[in-house]
Order: C-alpha cells, then structure tokens, then sequence
C-alpha cells in the first residue's frame, strides 16, 4: 500500500499531540502539511481517527481492573497491519541502574488472546525479564493503557 514513508511516520508522531491541543481533522492535515508534508488524505483522516478513539478510551482502559477483561467498550475498531486480534498499547517504566533515573516510554504488543490488563502485562514483561532488557536497565513495570481490536477478527 503506498502512502506509508517518512512524512506519515513523523505525522503519526504529531497527531496526539495535535489532537490534545484541540485541533480537528481539517486543522490536523493542514498543520502536517505545513510540517511533515502529507499522505494520502483518506490514509491520514484513518490515522487521525485511529489516535482520537485511543486517546479519548484511555481513562477507561486505565480505570478498569487489573483482573478483569476488557470488553468492546474498552477498544477501538482498526484495521491493523498484523494478522492479529489486538494490539495493546502501554507505558513501560525502566530504570537505569547505575545512575537510578527512572524513564517511561511507550510500547505495543499485538496478540490473539483477549487477557486481563494484568496477564498482557506479564506477557509482555517477562520475556524482556528473562533475556535481560538491556544491560544496567531494570524493567519497573507496564501500565496496560489502550487497546485496539482487528476488525476483521471475532472478539
């Protein structure tokens, strides 16, 4: 599919930040043009879309029990580029060992199995325990905070 190079990388890096300033759609693309340059635009209202509907289900998803599993209410409809039911986004907090700076950064699993916050969180976590993140990093935790659903795939 054509429409995914540099100028859409660094837009998807822009939109929530747009979207928290209050921008809509129109202003979003304009904004990015003057920016990054644009895509093909039925590529950037999707992307615009994809961003405004995790953001605006992230206080849902944060509040929701660590045990419990999340339902529709709790995701967003993409289409994902992966063969997969669900990509799950989270804050991962490490720490730096030597010099005990603590960091957070954001990142993403995708998965079939429809778990707790708490299991996908083991999920993600453990391996990255078990072969050593990095050397002088030490994984704090991950904070489960959006969730997107294939809509190709059965919940």
């Amino acid at each position: 599919m054509k429409g995914y190079g540099e100028e859409r990388a660094w837009g998807r890096l822009m939109i929530p930040d747009l979207i928290r300033r209050g921008l809509g759609s129109n202003a979003i693309i304009r904004e990015l043009a003057n920016i990054t340059g644009t895509w093909r635009r039925s590529v950037m209202l999707q992307d615009i879309r994809q961003f405004s509907g995790l953001m605006k289900l992230e206080r849902a998803v944060r509040a929701l029990s660590p045990d419990r599993l999340p339902t529709k209410a709790h995701m967003v409809e993409s289409d994902l580029r992966r063969a997969r039911k669900y990509r799950v986004y989270g804050t991962l907090t490490v720490e730096n060992t030597e010099t005990g700076e603590t960091t957070t950064k954001t990142v993403s699993m995708y998965t079939n199995d429809l778990k707790s916050k708490t299991e996908w969180e083991n999920d993600y976590l453990d391996p990255h325990r078990l072969q050593g993140y990095t050397q002088g990093i030490t994984l704090q935790g991950l904070e489960i905070k959006s969730i997107e659903h294939n809509k190709g795939f059965a919940y």
